[in-house]
């Protein structure tokens, strides 16, 4: 985590000051101190395991077609084991620039929500638990009624029963579908810090056309690197997370980067650290 801490400090001091509104499906941030494009958010979000397998909609063959993307059909949690799967949902509110989603929203009143799931415990690495991600996705959606947790645009809160509104957390119209290229967790099944890669696709349909252009950060590395850390304290269900984010996108001359976080914090940041398959 040091190595990946000085990374971030060198890639940001080789950035100049110029800043931009960068805008793209539907939201604005300010790219200040990020590099042309650059973001980072803060984000609530909620976390189980279960075994109720997250549900592929799949249109026949060829499996990579526009409604080809998976989601979360029940809140049905059990104790993390091996076999289960992790899951969870969340939401955005606030972007680098401070914007909360009646700022970052160009309509002044949506909501971006996120779901993610077929991370599949495999083995342990003593306490440790070690996740097959290779059918591991993340999902974000973008919803101009907002009814997930709360009507309430500027509320950066979230209900410890999230878990229950799964359903509205994907009712959204799909924003960006990522793939995982990578999950670490270092902790325990009770809990930890993650890191992951995510790579968003770009099969037309699979989320909005612009915002797979500005998100497609690197043509052969991740696109999105992601922290998480989250607790299961006495419940099926993680405790809600928030913090902040900070990430640049690629850049021919900086040391690769990475978005940092503490416990309980989750977010995303234009990074390449890893070449695609």
């Amino acid at each position: 985590m040091k190595k990946l801490l000085i990374g971030s400090i060198l890639a940001l001091s080789s950035m100049g000051v110029n800043a931009a509104v960068v805008s793209a499906g539907g939201i604005s941030w300010d790219d200040t101190n990020l590099g042309p494009g650059g973001m980072s958010n803060q984000v609530n979000f909620q976390q189980w395991f279960t075994t109720t397998p997250t549900f592929t909609d799949t249109n026949g063959s060829p499996a990579n077609t526009a409604d080809d993307y998976q989601r979360i059909t029940s809140d049905a949690a059990v104790n993390g084991a091996l076999g289960t799967e992790l899951v969870g949902l969340g939401e955005f509110y606030s972007f680098n620039d401070g914007r909360d989603p009646g700022g970052f929203c160009d309509s002044g009143a949506c909501e971006l929500t996120f779901a993610f799931g077929g991370l599949v415990v495999s083995s342990f690495a003593g306490a440790t638990p070690l996740f097959d991600t290779s059918n591991a996705w993340f999902n974000i959606y973008i919803d101009q009624i907002p009814n997930f947790d709360s009507a309430v645009v500027t509320d950066t809160t979230l209900g410890s029963g999230a878990h229950a509104l799964f359903a509205e957390a994907q009712d959204g119209l799909l924003f960006a579908a990522f793939d995982f290229d990578s999950f670490i967790l270092d902790g325990t099944i009770l809990g930890g810090e993650s890191e992951a890669e995510l790579s968003i696709r770009t099969t037309a349909g699979l989320g909005l056309a612009d915002v797979q252009a500005a998100w497609n950060f690197d043509s052969i590395g991740s696109d999105i690197g992601l922290t998480a850390g989250a607790i299961f304290d006495n419940s099926m269900y993680s405790s809600q997370g928030n913090g902040q984010s900070i990430g640049v996108p690629v850049q021919a001359s900086a040391p690769a980067t990475i978005a940092l976080f503490g416990l309980g914090l989750l977010g995303l940041a234009a990074v390449s650290r890893r070449r695609k398959s």
